[in-house]
Order: C-alpha cells, then structure tokens, then sequence
C-alpha cells in the first residue's frame, strides 16, 4: 500500500501484528479516495483462519482476464460478417463497435466507483443489480435478465461450435456427419452439464487458459492458410454490401462484449484508481480489436464470399485442421459451463426469496443448469447457422450488457458529471439502431 495516500488507514504492519495477536479476528484495511479520480486503495484481507492475505490483482492479470471473456467465439463469426460489407465498411464498425465497447466499461468503472463510496458497499460485493436497486430504480431486475438470457444463448453457440467440430472431424473415425454432430453436441453438453453442477466454475482455471491457447491457435492457421491457399472463385471485396449487411453489426457488438466481467476486474484491481482501470480497458480493447482485424481480414482474403459462419468450416480438409476443429470443440464444452453456472445464478437472484435456505438455493440451482443444458442440447438439434445466434445475441443482449445497463447504472446514480450523463444518453440511443436493422433485415 503505498504510505502517501494512506490518510487515516492502519498500517500494514500494525494490521498484521494485530493479526497475529489475536488470529481469530479477521482484518480488513479500509477503502479510500485518492486524488480527484476517487482512485480505491487496494484492500489488504487476512483469513481468520488461514491467516493468508488476498493478493489484489496486477494490471496484466486484469487485461488478460477482459481478453478470456472478448477473445472467444467472436473470432469465428466475424470473417462471415467482413464478407457481408467488405474491407472498408468492416474497418469501420470495428472500431466503432470497439470504442462504444470500451465506452461502455468506462462507465461501469465509474458507476461502480461512485456506488462504493455513497453506499459503503465492499467491492466484491458489488453488482448491477446492487448499484441499481440502491439507486431506488425499478428495473433491478433487468441486469440478471439480460445477463441470463445472454448466458443462454451463448450457450447455444458453443453448442453449435460443438456440432461443426465433430461434423467436421468425423471423417477421423468414418462416421457420418449428421450423427456425429448430433451425438458430439448431446455428450458434451451432459459433460458441461455434470461439471457446472459439481463443481465451482468460479475457481477453475484452465477454462481461461485454454481459451487462450485455442484462440492463438485459431490464429495461427488462419494466417497459414491464408498465406498458403487462395480461393479463385471467390475473390474479396472493399466494398460488398449486401441484404445480410442489415445484421452484420450485431456481430461485431457481440465480439466486443465483455461488460459482465468489468465489476469483478476492476473490484480486485490493485489500486483500482480511474487511470490504471481505463488503461486496463483500452490496452484490452486494443488487443482485441487488432486480434479480430488481423484474422477476420485473413479468413476473408482466403474465401471471399464464400467465408462460412464458422470460420473454421471454410478452412481446406485435411487431418491438420479436422484435428484443430476436434480440439476446439472440446475447448468450448468446457467453456459451456461458464455460460451455464451464472445462467443458473442470475435465475436463481430472481426467483428465489433472499431468506431461502442454502440447501434450497442449490438444488435450484442444480435444476437450472440442467434446464439451460437441455435448452441447448434441444435448440443445437435443429440450429446449425452460426451467424443467425451471433446476430440475435449482438442486437438484442450484447446491446443491452454494452449499452443499456452501463448507462443505466450511471443514470441511477443521479450524479451531476455532465459529460458522463451525455455519454450514457448516447449509448442508450446507439443501442436501439442493432435490433432495428436486424428487424429491417427480416422484413424486407
């Protein structure tokens, strides 16, 4: 804790001594403002019983855990969406997807800074729904709906990303397509299903890990392909409106949505000041928006227009890239339940009364995972096109976790900080324009 902003906070020596005199009380430094960006001390916790302090996460620990959540399955989607408007027009809305993103988690950072100070509330405690139902705003509910209904449909995604692997790699083992899609999808779902039942998604690891092995590996052949193979017949364009150009900016959005995750990164942000938490986002929305250029512009410079909704489907056959898909398709049964567990929470803070019984609370919750679970198993049967959930996610719950609740959030704080207060009306307005060309696009 750096001894200049400490004001009248203990000691981290005296705290520590007092620990040790007495291990059965459990020590928290207090949080402080500091300077005029009402910058948060890190907080120093001790177990009573353990006795083992909480060490408050680095900056690159920060970015890092915003690229799991963004750098997913967006990177397949996205060359379909570039082939839908070519090179110019996607540049374009990937940086404005990229900068109302980023503008988004600015005002949650700033939101949640100000909720912690005029509700005395601990940062790890803090949620949307919390800064909004203590703002005195009806519409608390509206952050775990829309986080609950995104889970779902996530869900629904990497289940289809299921399918396309084990369609893809069944000429591995001589099966036929349909049925190994079918079956892959089935089993690991029931697998997903069994471990966000079981086990505490919270504090497993290598989800992230593996995420981010995946996607360098996806990377990594999209360029080699790239460089390598050259589709003839179907040639890239700088421009290539088209009628799914209506629902193509739903895409990028969901490629850039990370906003559940902003609360959690920046509460065990070490001193989680407004500078070192914009730095966090912009370094992390950087690295995302030249991740998805670089291969979304890849994959479109091999297959033109005829760039699947699955990336990985337009990739030339062979055992290299049946065998990538195969692994990817794992990588995504065990993202499933980080999609299914929080589905169940934010069902389960709707529905069941707050004085409910543990045991109660997790039978519950238990039910709703396998409910979300089956709901993915039954959809995944028949929805096979990638695009099509990626537009519905982007337009109408990427929008909301994006703009509506940042806003909202800010709004309900009623705070006279003018250029936040035009900010927020701004992407309130901006979060209409996906779900009516998406509409647009289905009527015409």
């Amino acid at each position: 804790i750096n001894a200049e902003y400490m004001g009248d906070l203990i000691p981290a020596e005296r705290a520590m001594a007092s620990h040790t005199d007495n291990s059965s009380t459990r020590l928290s430094l207090g949080l402080e403002q500091v300077g005029d960006d009402r910058g948060l001390q890190q907080t120093l916790l001790t177990d009573g019983h353990a006795g083992e302090a909480v060490i408050p996460a680095t900056m690159f620990d920060s970015v890092v855990n915003l690229l799991n959540v963004v750098l997913g399955a967006g990177i397949l989607g996205l060359p379909a969406a570039v082939a839908a408007v070519g090179y110019v027009p996607a540049f374009l809305l990937f940086i404005i997807a990229c900068v109302t993103s980023a503008a988004g988690l600015y005002l949650i950072q700033e939101s949640a800074r100000v909720a912690v100070d005029e509700f005395s509330i601990e940062p790890k405690d803090l949620t949307f729904r919390l800064i909004v139902q203590k703002s005195g705003v009806w519409l608390h509910f509206l952050p775990d709906l829309a986080i609950l209904v995104k889970c779902q449909a996530v869900a629904i995604s990497y289940g289809i990303i299921l399918g396309d692997g084990f369609q893809i790699s069944a000429g591995l083992f001589g099966w036929n397509e349909q049925v190994a899609r079918k079956i892959g999808i089935a089993a690991c779902v029931c697998v997903s299903i069994v471990i966000a039942s079981l086990a505490d998604v919270r504090k497993m690891s290598h989800g992230s890990k593996l995420s981010m092995f995946f996607i360098a590996m996806v990377s990594v052949t999209l360029f080699v392909v790239a460089g390598m193979h050259h589709d003839p017949v179907s040639t890239a364009a700088i421009v290539s409106p088209t009628h799914s150009t209506l629902k193509t900016f739903s895409v990028f959005i969901f490629a850039f949505t990370c906003h559940q995750m902003m609360l959690p990164v920046w509460a065990k942000l070490d001193n989680n000041c407004a500078r070192r938490t914009v730095s966090v986002i912009a370094i992390a929305m950087s690295i995302s928006f030249t991740v998805y250029v670089a291969t979304s512009f890849a994959a479109y410079s091999y297959a033109g227009s005829k760039v699947a909704s699955n990336v990985l489907l337009s990739l030339p056959k062979n055992a290299f890239v049946d065998t990538l898909q195969l692994l990817v398709s794992f990588k995504f049964m065990l993202a499933i339940p980080f999609q299914l567990f929080p589905f169940a929470q934010s069902l389960c803070a709707l529905v069941i009364p707050e004085n409910a019984s543990e045991s109660t609370t997790t039978w519950l919750r238990t039910l709703f995972v396998i409910i979300a679970g089956s709901v993915v198993i039954a959809t995944d049967m028949f929805v096979t096109d990638l695009g099509i959930v990626f537009a519905f996610i982007g337009s109408l719950l990427s929008t909301v976790l994006s703009y509506v609740i940042p806003a909202a959030c800010w709004l309900s704080l009623q705070q006279p900080v003018w250029s936040l207060n035009i900010l927020s009306v701004v992407l309130l307005l901006w979060a209409i324009v996906p779900p009516v060309l998406l509409i647009l696009y289905y009527a015409l």
